[in-house]
C-alpha cells in the first residue's frame, strides 16, 4: 500500500487528524473559504447524498497540494444553504493515480450513496478494485472505516474520450 493510501485511511493518522480538525467540526459556513481553516482552498466537487431524503453532502476541496474530504450537515435557509462541518478526511497528495469517487458505489449490489472510495485511475467507468473506503454515517455524522468486499464504485465522471 502506498503512503498516500496509508496516509489517507490509517486510522491513528485519521485520529491525529481529527484532533487537530477538531476546533472546525461544528461549524457552520456559506463558502468554505470563510473559514480559516480552509483559506486558499477551492471546491473540486460536491454531491448530495440521497437528496430526496435529507439534507446532508460530501464535497472535496483542493488546494493545489491537499485534497480535503468534507461530510457536510445542509441547512437550508430562505433562497440559500448554510453548511455545518461534520467531518473530514485529508488526502496528502493524491496525485494523479489515485482518485475518491463519492456517492457512486454500490455494497452487494445495494445503492449506498454514504461511500467514498480511493481507487487507482485506470481511465474507465467502473471500478470493482477499491483500495479503501470510508462511509459518511449520518447518524454518527462520522466517517467511519468500512470494509471492501462487495464494493462496486462508478466514476461518474468518466468520458470514453478521456
Amino acid at each position: 500500500m502506498s503512503n498516500i493510501c496509508r496516509a489517507f485511511f490509517n486510522d491513528a493518522l485519521a485520529q491525529q487528524q481529527n484532533q487537530s480538525s477538531h476546533n472546525i467540526i461544528g461549524r457552520e459556513y456559506r463558502f468554505i473559504n470563510e473559514l480559516t481553516e480552509f483559506k486558499g482552498y477551492k471546491e473540486q466537487q460536491g454531491v448530495l447524498i440521497e437528496p430526496m431524503n435529507d439534507h446532508y453532502g460530501l464535497s472535496s476541496v483542493f488546494n493545489g497540494v491537499n485534497t480535503i474530504i468534507i461530510f457536510n450537515k445542509i441547512i437550508p435557509l430562505k433562497g440559500n444553504v448554510k453548511y455545518k462541518l461534520l467531518d473530514t478526511i485529508m488526502l496528502n497528495k493524491l496525485g494523479k493515480k489515485r482518485i475518491v469517487l463519492m456517492s457512486s458505489c454500490t455494497l452487494h449490489e445495494k445503492t449506498d450513496n454514504e461511500i467514498i472510495a480511493m481507487v487507482t485511475y485506470k481511465a474507465k467507468e467502473h471500478y470493482t478494485d477499491i483500495l479503501q473506503a470510508r462511509r459518511a454515517n449520518k447518524k454518527t455524522g462520522r466517517f467511519e472505516k468500512i470494509a471492501n468486499k462487495g464494493l462496486d464504485c462508478v466514476d461518474v465522471g468518466y468520458s470514453a474520450e478521456d
